[in-house]
């Protein structure tokens, strides 16, 4: 794939791309019927078109005005995580543990059109109950402060 990448790179225009694209088609027709026969809880497994040229430019210009100082060649995590204005995005509009991956709006107004409703606050992470095989319905962790891990039990002070 790399090999194919750089040779497409240096010779934009001898139709590489497109000829990879249909030596790939019936392997991904292969793998698309195999996951639309996928259900989650009597619910199909939705499958989707991967994105054009057009809306990676599109999302690629969105990025290059959030995050100038990102070099969008270099997308892994070893290279983003040195991005210093990208790590503060992450900090004032992600949510990550475990068992989650959260993204919402941040407090601050300046960074994104107010909405009409209130801001909805971070999902909880999920948290096993009593018997320890299961866990507790949202019901009763909506709102509260969860962890990650093992409940810890706290002594009376």
């Amino acid at each position: 794939m790399a090999e194919i990448r750089t040779f497409h790179e240096e010779n934009p225009n001898l139709g590489v791309r497109e000829a990879w694209t249909e030596s790939l088609e019936e392997v991904k027709r292969t793998i698309q019927n195999r996951f639309i026969r996928l259900k989650l809880k009597d619910e199909p497994i939705q499958v989707l078109d991967p994105l054009s040229d057009q809306d990676i430019e599109v999302l690629k210009r969105h990025l290059r005005e959030l995050l100038p100082d990102m070099d969008l060649t270099k997308l892994q995590k070893t290279h983003t995580e040195k991005v210093k204005s990208y790590q503060a995005w992450l900090d004032r509009h992600c949510k990550c543990t475990q068992y989650v991956f959260q993204i919402k709006n941040c407090e601050d107004v300046s960074c994104y059109i107010p909405p009409k409703s209130p801001l909805p606050s971070w999902l909880p992470d999920p948290q096993l109950d009593a018997t320890g095989d299961h866990n507790l319905p949202y019901s009763e962790v909506r709102g509260q402060e969860t962890f990650e891990g093992e409940k810890k039990e706290t002594s009376p002070s």
